[in-house]
């Protein structure tokens, strides 16, 4: 499953052709720790810079230093838990040099209006993030996290990719222009397995872009 995850990973962000320079404003957290301070490090409990009562995690490879700009991926994680899962990819943020960040706030049974604040929150702090490609934003989570990462990358938001694991699109999330790829990822024995297999549009744009990988587990962030 590591393999099929890398290739996930690897195929969103060589998706993403054109850049642009970011704005010279970044955000504060650790803002004073120089790119050799950041490189390898997570940053945990972040505020963010629109609402300073929601929080973040952040994750810098250990080529941040050497490396002018990176893709990002925004993380949701249904229990809130954003060290998690920056801890589970940071290897492969590593290998693939790109930033990882995640939600502190985003969980099961937030609130419509809560969530769509977490959503605005996160896809503008991941524009502040020294070094970032704002060409290059990617999306993911788990479960109901995935119902999150939906909202926010099926919205006209410009993210560039969405990979769902262990849930499907919620009906209504798909407001704009398809991400270049949307991957749905479940284990066998996954009860949301059937969700991500069904899901079916009638805009040949989104089918073209969907994909399915089955592996062999549970109702897990997959390995």
């Amino acid at each position: 499953m590591r393999l099929f995850t890398l290739l996930c990973l690897a195929g969103l962000i060589s998706c993403s052709e054109s850049k642009v320079e970011k704005e010279d404003s970044f955000s504060t957290e650790v803002s004073t720790s120089t790119p050799v301070e950041k490189s390898g490090n997570i940053f945990s409990f972040q505020p963010c810079q629109l609402d300073a009562n929601l929080h973040y995690s952040i994750y810098y490879p250990t080529r941040f230093k050497n490396i002018e700009k990176f893709p990002i991926l925004i993380l949701f994680d249904p229990h809130g838990d954003p060290d998690f899962p920056l801890e589970k990819y940071k290897s492969l943020a590593d290998e693939y040099d790109f930033i990882l960040l995640a939600s502190k706030d985003s969980k099961n049974g937030n609130s419509a209006e809560q969530t769509a604040n977490i959503i605005q929150s996160m896809l503008y702090q991941s524009i502040q993030i020294e070094k970032v490609d704002t060409n290059q934003i990617f999306v993911g989570g788990f479960s109901g996290g995935a119902r999150v990462a939906s909202m926010l990358a099926l919205s006209p938001s410009g993210v560039k990719g969405l990979v769902i694991c262990g849930a499907g699109i919620p009906a209504g999330s798909w407001t704009g222009v398809p991400p270049h790829l949307v991957i749905g990822i479940a284990g066998n024995r996954d009860m949301n397995l059937t969700e991500i297999i069904n899901f079916k549009t009638h805009d040949p744009r989104m089918m073209s872009r969907y994909h399915i990988i089955r592996y062999s587990g549970d109702h897990a962030w997959p390995l």
